[in-house]
């Protein structure tokens, strides 16, 4: 229930704030709460997944496109995301995540969340997301590219297509047993 509560006061508080350029870095600034720790008192690795998503979705609709895909009838599902830690989050501290677009891989939006204390990079999230429709079904990478207003859309970076390609999950029990 209380996720639900965070989840609608984010997606809430991002339609008030002021427009972010699509191509830009949003800087999200977010404070450790009780609820995010850990039985080590730092903040858990969920955490980090959750609150990057709060942050991508403000992203999205503070760029706009949320309103697009909306009135296209698409969403957003994740998959595939990698997380790297440098330094713990402790309850109460203040730091920033900043998120922003990488480019297409594939099918995929590829999207980094660099979460940020005093400077200092401790956590760095990288979110491949697929888009499909409400009714059902992927939407295409040339959909995407034709959806998208201006025509900065580019190739997210080369290392992310070996990422996916090596975290790529087999679809059938035949093809874990061919690996």
């Amino acid at each position: 229930m209380f996720l639900a509560l965070t989840d609608a006061y984010h997606l809430i508080r991002s339609r008030f704030r002021s427009p972010v350029e699509p191509f830009g870095t949003l800087h999200s600034p977010m404070r450790v709460w009780p609820h995010h720790l850990d039985t080590l008192a730092h903040m858990n690795n969920g955490a980090y997944l959750t609150l990057a998503t709060f942050s991508r979705w403000e992203f999205v609709i503070r760029s706009g496109y949320g309103e697009i895909f909306q009135k296209l009838g698409w969403y957003g599902v994740i998959a595939g995301q990698v997380v790297r830690y440098r330094r713990g989050l402790r309850l109460w501290q203040r730091f920033t995540i900043e998120t922003r677009f990488l480019g297409l891989d594939g099918p995929n939006v590829v999207f980094e969340h660099r979460f940020v204390r005093d400077g200092e990079v401790v956590a760095r999230v990288i979110a491949a997301i697929r888009l499909v429709r409400r009714g059902g079904g992927p939407v295409s990478r040339e959909e995407i590219m034709a959806s998208v207003p201006q025509s900065r859309i580019t190739e997210a970076p080369e290392w992310t297509s070996r990422w996916t390609a090596a975290a790529r999950m087999p679809m059938t029990e035949a093809d874990v047993l061919a690996d």
